[in-house]
């Protein structure tokens, strides 16, 4: 089968990968144009196009995408993968049989462009990957395959992209080779949730909350953008944690003790052990549970602030 690739992240990159190494051939590849990136703000590729370049495959940027851009490169299938652009309707009817999609969850939950981060926000004990045939609508098309996986309490969204990108990059060469075969199920209108843009300003911690509810935001925040939470003026970002049945008098975000493990910071209800952290001093990287306890801006009776 000859197909278009669209995509633009890593998460893209490992379904491109998985096609490279199967019978189909990749015709042409969409990805979103060269960002500038870093603190020398410089042009950089997307993780597709550089995959794309290093197999000689010819790669279209446009900053939107019509059906001109895809004259030249006549296909049966193709493949959208976090590509970043919803799709004009005469772009979803070139290909001879449709486009198709890769979205990181259990359809009709969290439709939209942010699944994975907002699956462990919300705590959710079970996330996974559709292949559904695209329509006009925001992820409302058929599932024609799905695989599931568990979320642990251990899981962050970096954590359940890598498991997802590996499930879904079998799930569509898998999906491909038995493609004739698959039917396209309507979605469920039961159950139908949005997946919003992630925005920096949500990463702040709320120490009011329970700490299992914490905990699942700073898990839901690695790597990006890395939830945070004030020490004075230090803005600390917070990477792992676990959450603890600990009982406290304390205020919420008042950091109850430092050991080996990690700090211990009191919550709502309860307290969080956090395991991994990170300051704007010395080197600024992350500290791990003892080193932590060497960190003379920490100590016991200090108090994390929202701002």
């Amino acid at each position: 089968m000859n197909v278009l690739f669209a995509g633009t992240p890593e998460f893209a990159a490992v379904h491109l990968g998985a096609l490279l190494g199967a019978t189909h051939e990749v015709t042409a590849v969409i990805t979103q144009p060269d960002q500038l990136v870093g603190r020398g703000r410089k042009l950089a590729p997307s993780p597709v196009k550089r995959l794309a370049l290093a197999h000689q495959i010819p790669v279209i940027q446009p900053r939107r995408l019509t059906i001109d851009d895809l004259l030249p490169f006549p296909s049966d299938l193709m493949i959208v993968v976090a590509y970043g652009q919803i799709l004009r309707t005469d772009v979803l009817t070139f290909p001879r049989r449709g486009c198709v999609n890769v979205h990181a969850s259990l359809l009709p939950r969290w439709r939209g462009a942010a699944p994975i981060a907002r699956s462990v926000l919300a705590g959710d004990t079970e996330s996974g990957v559709c292949l559904m045939q695209m329509d006009e609508g925001l992820d409302t098309g058929g599932v024609l395959a799905q695989v599931t996986t568990s979320i642990s309490p251990a899981d962050t969204s970096g954590s359940l992209e890598a498991r997802l990108g590996e499930l879904g990059s079998r799930l569509l060469v898998e999906s491909l080779n038995t493609f004739d075969t698959l039917v396209p199920l309507p979605q469920s209108s039961v159950g139908m949730t949005y997946a919003t843009k992630i925005k920096t300003a949500e990463a702040a911690i709320d120490w009011d909350l329970p700490p299992e509810q914490v905990r699942a935001h700073i898990h839901g925040f690695n790597p990006q953008p890395g939830a945070f939470s004030f020490l004075g003026d230090l803005r600390v970002k917070f990477w792992r944690s676990d959450s603890l049945e600990n009982e406290h008098a304390s205020a919420p975000g008042t950091i109850l003790d430092i050991n080996k493990a990690g700090l211990k910071v009191a919550c709502g209800s309860g307290a969080l052990l956090v395991h991994s952290l990170q300051l704007p001093v010395g080197k600024g990287r992350v500290l791990k549970g003892h080193e932590i306890r060497n960190v003379t801006h920490l100590k016991a009776g200090g108090r994390f602030t929202r701002q």
